[in-house]
C-alpha cells in the first residue's frame, strides 16, 4: 500500500512540475525577455518614424481610449531628436499575472533609458500579455517617454497614473 501511494505521489509531482516551465531549479518566466523584443520593436518604429507601425503594437482596447493618438505619435518622433542607438534597462519585464475562475490576466511593467546621440530619454511601456477573457486588451496600453534627467517624474504605472495610448506632459 505504502509502495502504490509513493507511486501516486511520484506521478502527480512529474504531471504538476512538467505542466510549469520549470527550469534550473525555478520557474522560468520570460516576461523580461519579451519586454526587450518589445523595446527594440518600438526603437525600430521610432527611428525609422513609422506611425501605422507604432499603433499595431498597441491593443484594440487602448486604441478605442486613447486621447489625440496620431499627434502623440508625432510628438514622440519630433521628441527624441536623433536615433536610438543604445538602451539601459531600469525595470525589464516587471509582470503581475493573476487566474480567477479561469480567466488568466499577465502584464508587463518596464522601462528603459534609451540613448541617441543628442540626448537620453526615459521609454516605458505598460502591456498585457495574456487576458483570455478580453482578448482585445493584449498589446502595449500605455507607452510613455520623456528626458531620462525627467526620471523621477515617472510615477509608474499605478491606477491613478495609467491611461491608454501615448503619455504626453501638459504644456
Amino acid at each position: 500500500m505504502l509502495k502504490k501511494i509513493s507511486f501516486i505521489i511520484f506521478i502527480i509531482s512529474i504531471l504538476f512540475l512538467s505542466s510549469c516551465a520549470y527550469l534550473g531549479g525555478r520557474l522560468y518566466d520570460d516576461t523580461g525577455k519579451k519586454s526587450e523584443i518589445r523595446l527594440k520593436q518600438i526603437i525600430e518604429i521610432i527611428n525609422n518614424k513609422d506611425k501605422e507601425a507604432l499603433k499595431k503594437i498597441f491593443s484594440e482596447h487602448a486604441l478605442i481610449e486613447a486621447i489625440d493618438l496620431d499627434e502623440r505619435i508625432d510628438y514622440i518622433f519630433d521628441f527624441i531628436n536623433g536615433e536610438i542607438t543604445s538602451w539601459e534597462k531600469r525595470v525589464g519585464g516587471s509582470s503581475t499575472e493573476s487566474v480567477n475562475k479561469g480567466k488568466k490576466e499577465k502584464t508587463s511593467m518596464s522601462w528603459y533609458i534609451v540613448n541617441t546621440n543628442n540626448q537620453n530619454f526615459l521609454i516605458a511601456f505598460l502591456e498585457w500579455l495574456i487576458d483570455t477573457e478580453n482578448p482585445e486588451n493584449v498589446g502595449v496600453y500605455m507607452l510613455y517617454v520623456i528626458k531620462a534627467e525627467d526620471e523621477k517624474q515617472f510615477k509608474g504605472f499605478g491606477p491613478n497614473t495609467r491611461y491608454a495610448g501615448i503619455y504626453k506632459p501638459e504644456e
